[in-house]
């Protein structure tokens, strides 16, 4: 009977060990990340709080995002799932932190995630610099 209680316990440090990894991950990622593709081109997020981001890639216009990141994956999963009206598309992908002011981020370009990061250049992945905690929602 003695069990029961320790399993509870580490159960609940197991979720509070997540929840603050997830916030902490959070925290650093709020505000405007830019960078350049392989290619030159310029390219951003923009991590309005806990759930929104908005994509910028010159010549695709993205409504406002919701993000999700799976950080118990290494590299930790990253998708975007944007929503207009009933056509709903998600974006899946890989991040990760080089430090706190700079990201990779890949996307996947045939539906299915990689496991890894690409290792040559490709205009898929992209390494961005956080340019500012300031949130721009327009």
């Amino acid at each position: 009977m003695k069990a029961k209680p320790i399993i509870i316990s580490l159960l609940t440090l197991f979720i509070f060990s997540f929840t603050s990894a997830q916030t902490s991950i959070t925290n650093t990622l709020i505000g405007n990340w830019e960078g350049k593709d392989g290619d030159g081109t310029t390219g951003g997020l923009n991590f309005i709080d806990s759930i929104h981001v908005i994509v910028t890639i010159p010549g695709k216009l993205f409504p406002t995002g919701e993000y999700m990141i799976d950080s118990t994956k290494t590299p930790m999963w990253f998708d975007i799932t944007f929503k207009q009206g009933k056509n709903v598309q998600t974006m899946t992908g890989l991040i990760k932190f080089i430090s706190d002011t700079r990201l990779k981020w890949q996307i996947s370009t045939t539906g299915k995630r990689s496991e890894t990061f690409n290792k040559e250049k490709t205009d898929n992945t992209i390494i961005l610099i956080k340019r500012s905690s300031l949130i721009n929602k327009d």
